[in-house]
């Protein structure tokens, strides 16, 4: 399937509650998808609030009977008058409405047994048999399957049989158990896909800095440095010794991305400044603008970002290069340290062993900028020039593994588990 397919997310949902699982994971699987543009859309109870899920339409109307009277005590179906009216009516809905849908997801309507699951389980699996067979129907389970019941009757039956059908995949949660299931079901067509847990959407993150990360493949890299910084300051506040830093840990190898996250730069001469900076970085360098690093400022047109977005951005953030020489309590490397960065500082800053312990930093020794950059008046030439290759190395060897916040990122659960499943 080259072409993006039209996804269905078939979900009776008629509210969402915050701590049931089942909502929680598919509002995240939603989000995974308008993620990564898929077209899809979330099927609910034509009587659900709007604008829960990402994509909602309140299409799957009510039955004009409830399931009084078809259980027994032991949520046996006793009354198949009832439960063929319900299997009818959903029979019906399904038709006219998943015709439009190359792939249907579900989530345990095969297999829970309770309340209308039973008819719509019926009621699915007389429809796949209908529809084209270019269809995929991915159908979750989200409880540890059932041992089939040697004595159970129809249509209890249904919860110990896979759907029938050559495209129809059952799809579990963890590796451990999918075997399992497999025997349990007597098929091959079994699929892990994780419980999406973004850190980003966990920590409800600002929408800049979605983009922000998304833009520098953050989940994806080794270092990340978020600099807060006036475009008016660039210079003294040491951005030259955090880009040499970047530029020295790239080219040992390390994926980097660098956050500059500039305010005040509609300023005619820090606008000028940034400009001539940004191929002087490529060329001399080798960082990619929008790869390895980012003025803020060139990408959401000469915005100061939010109080919030800084925020986000230390927090996936693990180190923190500081090369200004005169400061008196730095707001940015207070809020670099109680977000958990690891911190290079500069020694000439006067009040560097005040506010980081030697033991917890690298310190270099920087009395003023870098030559080799453009000819400014801000410029001159360092009287004592800092070794990067040792404090890049340093950063290696003693920068907090980040990797765990994006265990289960939408990144990895689609790159490595839903897009093979769907695409393939």
């Amino acid at each position: 399937m080259k072409t993006k397919p039209k996804i269905a997310i078939l979900q009776h949902f008629s509210t969402f509650q915050p701590g049931y699982a089942l909502h929680v994971g598919w509002l995240e699987r939603a989000k995974l998808l308008k993620y990564f543009d898929q077209d899809f859309d979330f099927l609910v109870n034509a009587d659900c609030p709007p604008a829960i899920f990402p994509n909602q339409l309140n299409v799957l109307e009510q039955p004009p009977i409830g399931t009084t009277g078809m259980f027994d005590d032991k949520h046996r179906v006793i009354n198949l008058e009832i439960f063929n009216t319900l299997v009818t009516h959903f029979e019906n809905l399904y038709h006219d409405i998943l015709q439009q849908y190359d792939i249907v997801m579900t989530g345990d309507i095969l297999y829970q047994r309770r309340g209308m699951f039973l008819p719509q389980n019926q009621a699915y699996r007389n429809i796949t048999s209908t529809l084209s067979d270019k269809r995929k129907y991915l159908n979750w389970v989200h409880s540890r399957w059932k041992t089939p019941n040697i004595h159970a009757e129809y249509p209890e039956t249904l919860l110990y049989s896979n759907l029938d059908h050559p495209n129809s995949y059952m799809v579990y949660m963890n590796e451990t158990e999918l075997n399992g299931l497999a025997k349990t079901y007597h098929t091959k067509k079994v699929a892990c896909v994780y419980n999406p847990k973004d850190f980003r959407s966990f920590n409800d993150f600002h929408s800049y800095s979605w983009k922000i990360c998304k833009l520098l493949d953050v989940p994806n890299k080794d270092y990340i440095q978020t600099f807060p910084v006036c475009s008016t300051r660039l210079i003294p506040k040491g951005l030259t010794q955090v880009v040499e830093t970047f530029a020295e840990l790239k080219r040992q190898g390390a994926k980097v991305a660098l956050i500059i996250a500039n305010s005040n730069a509609s300023n005619p001469d820090a606008q000028f400044k940034i400009e001539q900076l940004m191929p002087w970085y490529e060329r001399r360098l080798n960082l990619k603008f929008g790869k390895d690093y980012i003025f803020t400022s060139e990408v959401f047109n000469k915005e100061a970002m939010p109080r919030q977005v800084i925020k986000d951005l230390f927090s996936v953030s693990n180190v923190f290069v500081f090369g200004s020489k005169a400061e008196v309590c730095p707001n940015t490397l207070l809020e670099a340290q109680i977000s958990g960065n690891f911190v290079c500082i500069n020694s000439a800053l006067p009040i560097a062993g005040e506010f980081v312990d030697e033991g917890d930093a690298v310190f270099f020794l920087s009395d003023a900028f870098t030559p080799g950059v453009p000819d400014y008046s801000t410029y001159c030439e360092a009287k004592n020039l800092v070794d990067y290759e040792e404090v890049a190395k340093q950063i290696r060897v003693y920068a907090p593994d980040v990797s765990h916040k994006w265990k289960y990122s939408y990144e990895r659960i689609w790159n490595t588990q839903l897009k093979p499943l769907i695409y393939e």
